[in-house]
Parts: structure tokens; sequence; C-alpha cells
């Protein structure tokens, strides 16, 4: 289940626990979208379990972690402003870029993996699942800086 809605908070929830974070609002720098939107500050980003009463717990990632996430979150926003805002000059240029994408996104997975995170069951290696989804999140609100800086510019010329 993927539960996404851009208004300062997004979950993506596929198990026993949940991504979450915060997006914060596109604003546009010295009237220059492109720098504006790849400048984006990541969101803030973290994993909830539910223990085994109604408690949550919140599992924040380390320096390591945030650097991959961090990688992650630069190319989703160079690839959702490339899809939304530039054509590409011929069909091989747009294989070539979706294939650079989903190797930076395959690299963040096994990136993700080698790492080690405070689980509220102890220490451990971060699972496939929820490097994925961390990656879905950074994707999900990527797309919806993305779409909120569309909207911007559909109310202001300018050329790119």
């Amino acid at each position: 289940m993927v539960n996404c809605k851009l208004q300062n908070c997004l979950t993506v929830a596929l198990g026993q626990w949940i991504c979450k974070g915060k997006v914060l609002p596109f604003k546009l720098v010295s009237g220059d979208f492109k720098t504006s939107i790849l400048s984006h500050p990541m969101p803030e980003i973290w994993l909830s379990f539910q223990d085994s009463g109604t408690d949550t717990i919140k599992v924040e990632f380390g320096k390591e972690v945030q650097a991959i996430l961090e990688r992650q979150w630069k190319a989703d926003l160079v690839f959702y402003y490339n899809s939304e805002f530039v054509d590409p000059p011929d069909t091989q240029n747009l294989v070539n870029f979706d294939l650079s994408y989903e190797k930076a996104t395959s690299a963040t997975w096994i990136d993700q993996r080698s790492l080690t995170i405070d689980a509220p069951t102890g220490k451990r290696k971060i699972h496939q699942r929820e490097a994925e989804s961390l990656t879905l999140f950074l994707s999900k609100a990527a797309f919806g800086v993305i779409k909120e800086a569309k909207r911007l510019r559909s109310g202001i010329k300018q050329t790119f």
C-alpha cells in the first residue's frame, strides 16, 4: 500500500513498519526554477514501527544512511525535472537517461542494505523492503515537489 499525500507529510506503508517524513514546500529561489528544484532540501525521513501495544517507535537514520538517501533524492529531482521540463533530443538519449536513473536507484538499495539501523529489536541491517520504501518515499516526494514547481511556473512566464 502506498499512501501519498504531499501536505508536509508523506507515508509509505509496506509492512509492519511505515516510512514517514516531512517534505518542505517548493520555493522559488531568485527566479531560477531549475536551481530551485535541484537544490530543494531532502525531506526529513524515518521508519515508524508499531510495538506490541499501541505505541509507535520512530527510527531515525545516521549520517551514512542520510548520505545515501541524499544521493537518491538528488537523482530523483534530476529525473523528474528532466521528465517534466526537458525534451530529450532523441530516443536514445531518453533511454540512456532512464537507465541512468534505474542504476542510481538500484545502487541506493544495495548501499542501504549494507548499513545498520537501530530498529526496535536492536541494531540490524536495513531490510530490502525497508530500503525500497525509503527510495519510493523519496521518489514520491520529489515528484510532488516537481508538480508544485510546475503549478507555480504555470502562473509565471519564464523559460528554463
